[in-house]
């Protein structure tokens, strides 16, 4: 028996040394990036869609859960995600479907329920769960302190200008303590995350100059609760909709001046300043006849008509725009000059 005392000792020390190997997760990715905002009594709650860990059925995407933890206005929250173990509230959920690299919106619509709402700190965290029910790890939104939401604007209208479209809005009876944003949907299409504004604004009247021709837009205005990050707004006011359009010509060509070049007459006027200008066209007249065209498509501000008539002739210039059909602005001023007959030229 003492024979065998070392050779068990040294069995007993061929295990495996080393630290504990964590067991590989098996549940669902987490959502790589969550936003949140506040509008009116209400936060929404966006978070992108991860890819399923795996292809097998049972690793596919089967429901999204938004979990909140709340916190009394003053206090410091800690920087634990346990503290959702500890006493986090399913607010909402949903059943997909659920494409991967999209976005799914979610909504706690409970905010008013608090009381106070001024100042409270709220935390949203985004979880997902297999078709087995195993769950992602957290993925956090930035936290959301609430403010009261000012009065939703009233009678927005829109409507196309030259270089965009103008948004206008009355103020509400409470104002905005923070200004207003201006969003913009294209279409049917759902309303654009971010505003058109870089900054809130302090008047309530916007130009968008960034639209295409032709295309059907719906704007809405939120008056901002409070400055900073996530974004706590009123909901949005009434939608008004537009066509961006083009129906507003250039303006009339100024300081022409007709001269006489022997036998030929050159013309020269201030170019146009429009950034849509396409050219000019010109028209002449014998006194008393009508206006005739004589030149189109003209990119210069200047001309020679190659063939004058004789005597006094007026001459005139308008403007044309890059819209389908082109703008046509008035006419310019118009400029007199004698033009010799043939025989008569230097």
């Amino acid at each position: 028996m003492r024979r065998l005392l070392p050779f068990l000792l040294v069995l007993a020390g061929c295990g495996k040394e080393g630290p504990p190997v964590v067991p590989e997760p098996r549940g669902p990715l987490a959502s790589g990036d969550v936003s949140v905002r506040q509008l009116g009594g209400t936060a929404e709650i966006s978070a992108s869609i991860p890819a399923p860990r795996g292809p097998a059925a049972d690793q596919a995407l089967a429901r999204a859960e938004l979990l909140r933890v709340d916190f009394p206005p003053g206090s410091k929250p800690p920087a634990d995600p346990g503290v959702f173990g500890r006493r986090g509230a399913e607010v909402a959920a949903s059943q997909g479907p659920f494409v991967p690299g999209a976005r799914l919106p979610l909504a706690d619509p409970t905010l008013l329920s608090f009381d106070p709402l001024e100042g409270r700190l709220v935390r949203y965290a985004v979880r997902w769960r297999d078709a087995r029910g195993r769950p992602s790890p957290l993925a956090l939104a930035p936290d959301l302190v609430l403010a009261t939401a000012p009065d939703v604007p009233r009678n927005v209208t829109a409507e196309a200008v030259p270089g965009g479209v103008r948004v206008r809005w009355e103020v509400p009876a409470g104002g905005a303590p923070s200004g207003f944003n201006v969003y913009r949907a294209r279409g049917e299409e759902p309303v654009d995350p971010l505003p058109r504004n870089a900054q809130p604004l302090t008047q309530p009247e916007f130009v968008d100059g960034d639209v295409v021709l032709g295309i059907s837009y719906r704007y809405v205005v939120r008056a901002v609760a409070a400055a900073g990050k996530p974004p706590r707004e009123s909901v949005s006011s009434e939608p008004a909709a537009v066509v961006a359009a083009d129906v507003f010509p250039p303006e009339p060509p100024k300081d022409l001046v007709a001269v006489r070049e022997g036998s030929l007459v050159r013309m020269f006027w201030a170019p146009g300043a429009e950034p849509d200008l396409a050219g000019y066209r010109v028209e002449r007249q014998v006194p008393p006849g009508p206006w005739e065209q004589v030149a189109d498509g003209l990119t210069q501000a200047q001309w020679l008509d190659p063939a004058p008539p004789a005597g006094i002739v007026s001459y005139r210039v308008l403007a044309l725009d890059r819209a389908d059909p082109p703008n046509v602005s008035a006419p310019s001023e118009p400029a007199e000059v004698a033009a010799p007959a043939p025989e008569e030229a230097p």
